[in-house]
């Protein structure tokens, strides 16, 4: 056993003798699935490393690491030989990698420290072709928000004869986030009327929304609303959702004003002193009237 180990690790440790002339752009690639994905507070997912397009594949020695912080560790499986996972392993759109017999160097994962290590060797030189999953992953998402990697710190794939395969990696991105909420309406800024709508965008479906107007309690709504029945002067506006896994975002605080210019009852004193003058003139006209028709009345 102890003559196998140290063949196997002279055979994932050998590198290509050196050439003079210039290396060809690597076609292999050692990537995850998915290359970026988005995931909520204390959700939990997975990623699987795969290689693709690499010709007689005999071995490998891979390892990454991510935010200890920001993802916990919850197991994973190293998918090697293929024989034994011949079959796609979610979320790889491949089955495993290395043929029958391969033997396992290494199959650790530091919690702690957030890193992973694996290298295995095919015993009789059989080489792998084509595509294949190396190991999947499963973690969790913590509660700190943000971005963060899962990034690779070592990729070694080995040919026949120990020869290096020339690949290039990828690494993935894990954006830990809180459903969005932006408002579009009301503005900041001042309206001359008491009664607008109330829209909003979410960045994803919310099993709840609400909205606190002047720092008041929470009113339910159920989408879009109308705003009435609001008073002059500066208001603050703040929008709230909750998604279907209880996490609640909100929208940053709005203020805007109300300048609403109602209109004056006219002067008392005014209409007073217009009916007087209409009496004035009516009593008058009635009076010139009458004259008249003395006169009249006198005329021979």
């Amino acid at each position: 056993m102890i003559l196998v180990l140290l063949v196997v690790a002279v055979l994932l440790n050998s590198k290509a003798a050196t050439s003079s002339n210039a290396q060809p752009e690597p076609v292999t690639t050692v990537r995850f699935v998915p290359s970026s994905l988005a995931v909520e507070p204390n959700q939990t997912f997975t990623l699987a490393m795969v290689v693709e397009d690499v010709v007689d594949l005999v071995g490998f020695d891979v390892q990454f690491g991510w935010n200890a912080t920001c993802l916990a560790f919850i197991n994973h499986t190293l998918t090697v030989p293929i024989e034994s996972y011949q079959s796609p392993i979610s979320p790889s759109p491949y089955a495993g990698i290395l043929h029958d017999p391969a033997f396992v160097l290494e199959d650790q994962v530091n919690v702690t420290v957030g890193t992973y290590w694996g290298a295995a060797a095919n015993l009789e030189i059989n080489g792998f072709t084509g595509n294949g999953t190396i190991i999947t992953i499963t973690l969790k998402a913590l509660s700190q928000l943000g971005s963060t990697f899962l990034q690779f710190t070592n990729h070694e794939l080995v040919a026949p004869e120990g020869e290096a395969i020339p690949n290039k990696a990828i690494n993935s991105s894990v954006n830990v986030w809180r459903i969005h909420v932006s408002i579009i309406s009301p503005e900041n800024k001042t309206y001359s009327m008491n009664s607008f709508p109330l829209t909003f965008n979410l960045s994803k479906p919310a099993s709840w929304i609400g909205y606190s107007l002047d720092g008041k309690e929470n009113t339910t709504i159920s989408g879009n609303t109308t705003l009435s029945g609001l008073s002059n002067g500066v208001h603050s506006l703040v929008v709230y959702a909750r998604d279907f896994s209880e996490n609640t975002g909100a929208s940053s605080m709005l203020h805007f004003s109300i300048e609403q210019v109602e209109s004056e009852p006219f002067p008392v004193e005014i209409i007073a002193a217009v009916l007087i003058i209409t009496a004035a003139i009516a009593t008058g006209l009635v009076y010139f009237v009458r004259l008249k028709r003395k006169k009249e009345v006198r005329k021979p």
